[in-house]
């Protein structure tokens, strides 16, 4: 995932990589299902972050959103009908003209954007043949068996918002965690000033934050009070497989397994 200050994740279902990626600072999960967001509403007490709900269409929320260009949208949508086998699996189900209205939303997004399905021509054509997204292809194990996955990038992150998922594959990304782990027993071995020089090398390298644009957002919930928070929002705070969790997050760090 490329960084962001604000995370929305639309058909959030169980919310997989929402619990298991770096919280943003502000955090926003879309369902239109109402039991979706009544199990969240409860999951939310226990998360350490903040979380905000929106029980509403993903097309209608994020054509209301106000972008500022820093957030980025994941959507997993239930798969076009022509890629699965059962058609039953969801409490609401896309056709492929909501699939099409949706896709054609999200190329005009000003911000990161990553959706998730199987492969198929409808995908291949608006998002690959006609605005150059760039498809990741993984393996992957459901209830029907291993099958392969892909996801649609919009933009190819430079840096990312998580490094726990840096490296292209499981054994890369496990030597990155044992170099990470070796670096960080050598600087807690050094002195504080032998540590303050190391800090300071590093930050002359880094590059100077992007600015931040404050923006009043207003939720697209049609529920939402006159302050534009959504009545779920106010509070503080069918489900995907870890297996499926884990690729999904792999897949939102840009790279392929």
């Amino acid at each position: 995932m490329p960084p962001h200050h604000t995370y929305i994740e639309t058909h959030l279902g169980g919310g997989n990589v929402l619990e298991r990626k770096r919280p943003a600072d502000r955090n926003i999960g879309v369902d239109i299902s109402g039991s979706v967001i009544a199990t969240w509403s409860e999951r939310r007490r226990r998360l350490a972050f903040p979380l905000e709900l929106a029980r509403v269409d993903a097309v209608e929320f994020l054509k209301a959103f106000a972008f500022d260009g820093g957030e980025l949208v994941y959507c997993d949508p239930p798969y076009l009908h022509s890629t699965r086998r059962r058609l039953d699996l969801y409490e609401h189900e896309y056709t492929e003209a909501q699939h099409v209205e949706l896709l054609e939303t999200i190329v005009t997004l000003p911000c990161p954007v990553i959706i998730s399905g199987y492969a198929s021509p409808l995908y291949r054509m608006v998002l690959q043949d006609r605005h150059g997204w760039r498809c990741i292809e993984f393996p992957n194990t459901t209830r029907r068996g291993r099958v392969i996955e892909s996801a649609w990038i919009n933009r190819e992150p430079t840096t990312l918002h998580d490094s726990r998922y840096a490296g292209a594959t499981y054994r890369e990304r496990e030597r990155i965690k044992r170099k990470r782990a070796r670096w960080s027993r050598r600087f807690m071995a050094m002195s504080a000033a032998e540590r303050q020089v190391v800090l300071d090398a590093l930050l002359d390298l880094a590059p100077p934050p992007a600015p931040v644009l404050a923006t009043c957002h207003r939720s697209a919930d049609p529920t939402a009070g006159s302050d534009g928070i959504a009545g779920d929002a106010r509070a503080p705070g069918p489900t995907a497989t870890g297996a499926e969790a884990q690729t999904a997050s792999q897949v939102c760090t840009g790279k392929s397994t």
